[in-house]
């Protein structure tokens, strides 16, 4: 999937602007999954860390 910019594809510009405004809203989306990939992430290693401190801690504690 090569990504051409706008100029290249030579359109109408009531055309360009529905293909600027479709683009806009695809990276719009993809950012929003990003962050939300990355929140999960971030929280997952969070708890998992948090987890293993709580395992070492009743390991020394024993």
């Amino acid at each position: 999937m090569a990504i051409r910019p706008l100029e290249s594809l030579r359109l109408e510009n009531g055309e360009c602007d529905s293909v600027k405004a479709s683009a806009f809203q695809a990276v719009a989306f993809f950012v929003a999954i990003l962050l939300i990939s990355l929140d999960n992430m971030r929280r997952l290693v969070y708890n998992k860390s948090r987890m293993g401190m709580k395992w070492s801690f009743y390991r020394e504690n024993r």
